[in-house]
């Protein structure tokens, strides 16, 4: 019959909200049995909160409770029918430490598992080398990589750790023998023994893709079949082969958060009539002449406006000089050129002096109050930055969107949401603001 060793660890969520530290306290006349039952029940609550929420914390949380719930029955299969306080301190010591972490998580629900980095806890530190497994020959005390994002080119990699797992040596040796996913047995994986107790288990993406669902949050059951040989024999010495079943549940997250809506609220920009008649005058030169041939003067009176300003509706007339006998004079034009930027009065003389009067309307290019603009929907990828491109001159923008885990992300501004993203820099570029947001691990 083949032994069943799974991890022994459990994560925890980093919680919003200060929480007061649950310590665990087992009373003295409970069965161990029944305290390990407590485990297995709290982690399937956990795990059916997991199914209904999509959340990739509770799930991790469910499963690695639920493994250590399993390994617990084996390491302590011979005490199961003892009551709490018959067992040694180290496995008092032990209990108690993981019953506070099943309190803890049992209180947990969606709302307060925020998407933040989780904290590992690696039970066989709980309690040092006197623990139960310091004489056995085979137990895992840690798997990373659990948790990870779908790969699209890349394999997966988890790295296993603990006794059975490494390198080989001359008197004990140890090989991965099968694997199956979600119950069938696959061949396109290996194994890296990476040191003395640690190896890598690397899955094809193009495997574990085919058990997933896009734009969800999967769980996918692995079962690695562990191969021992171990020599043992005072005088002739054989080898000893033993089989151990290692369950993992690998939880895969879409790489992307899609449906993201971003609004900003920009200052709404208009011509506005600053001066309704802009009135200017010119009087041309003396130039009476009582000899032909008659000479004709030109003179030209250009007006010019800032960039945000331009002239409109042009207005002209004239006046003569009193004095002596007709002004030969001519108004010849009154252009508006380069975008109502240039007003240019044109005149010619060739008599006495004539006053003209002339202008137009003046607008200015300001606020007149603000307008919101919603941006089309783009994607969020973790580990890569958001970079937004806005007007210069916006004053305020949002982000919303909805997480794989039913979470609701809510940016204002320069502001984060949890560790997930955090505001990074403004950077302005020519008339527009680079926004810059890193989004982190969901996990």
């Amino acid at each position: 019959m083949k032994k069943i060793i799974l991890p022994f660890l459990l994560l925890l969520a980093t919680t919003s909200y200060s929480q007061t530290e649950i310590i665990g306290v087992i009373a003295g006349g409970e069965y161990v049995k029944n305290i390990l039952k407590q485990f297995e029940v709290t982690s399937n609550q956990l795990m059916s909160n997991a199914n209904n929420t999509g959340n990739a914390l509770i799930a991790k949380t469910a499963n690695e409770l639920d493994v250590t719930a399993k390994n617990l029955n084996l390491l302590l299969e011979k005490d199961l029918d003892k009551t709490f306080s018959k067992l040694s301190s180290e496995n008092q010591k032990l209990l108690n430490q993981i019953e506070s972490f099943r309190l803890t998580a049992e209180k947990m629900t969606n709302s307060t598992f925020e998407l933040k980095d989780a904290m590992v806890i690696d039970v066989k530190k709980i309690v040092g080398d006197i623990a139960p497994w310091a004489k056995s020959s085979f137990f895992v005390q840690r798997v990373d990589g659990i948790t990870q994002l779908k790969q699209e080119q890349a394999d997966y990699r988890m790295k296993v750790m603990g006794i059975g797992f490494g390198f080989n040596s001359d008197k004990y040796e140890s090989r991965i023998k099968t694997l199956k996913i979600n119950g069938d047995i696959i061949t396109n994986f290996s194994e890296n023994k990476l040191s003395a107790s640690e190896s890598e288990i690397v899955i094809s993406y193009s495997t574990i893709n085919n058990k997933t669902i896009n734009g969800k949050n999967s769980q996918i059951k692995v079962i690695a079949t562990i191969e021992t040989k171990t020599k043992k024999g005072l005088i002739f010495k054989n080898w000893v082969v033993k089989d151990f079943n290692l369950p993992i549940t690998i939880t895969i997250l879409p790489r992307q958060i899609c449906s993201v809506h971003l609004s900003y609220t920009s200052p709404k920009l208009d011509w506005v009539t600053i001066v309704p008649f802009s009135q200017y005058n010119y009087t041309t030169p003396n130039h009476h002449q009582e000899k032909k041939p008659i000479i004709h003067y030109t003179y030209e009176q250009p007006h010019r406006l800032p960039d945000n300003q331009r002239f409109i509706t042009k207005v002209a007339n004239s006046q003569s000089a009193s004095g002596q006998g007709c002004p030969w004079t001519n108004f010849n034009s009154l252009d508006i050129l380069e975008n109502g930027k240039l007003l240019k009065a044109k005149f010619e003389a060739w008599g006495y002096p004539c006053t003209y009067y002339y202008g137009a309307t003046i607008q200015e290019f300001k606020e007149v109050g603000s307008e919101d603009i919603t941006i089309p929907d783009i994607c969020i990828e973790y580990e890569k930055n958001i970079i937004i491109e806005l007007p210069k001159d916006t004053k305020f923008w949002r982000i919303q969107a909805q997480t794989a885990d039913f979470k609701t992300i809510d940016i204002i501004g320069q502001n984060n949401y949890g560790n997930l993203i955090r505001f990074d820099n403004v950077i302005t570029v020519g008339d527009k603001m680079r926004v810059i947001y890193k989004v982190n691990l969901p996990y």
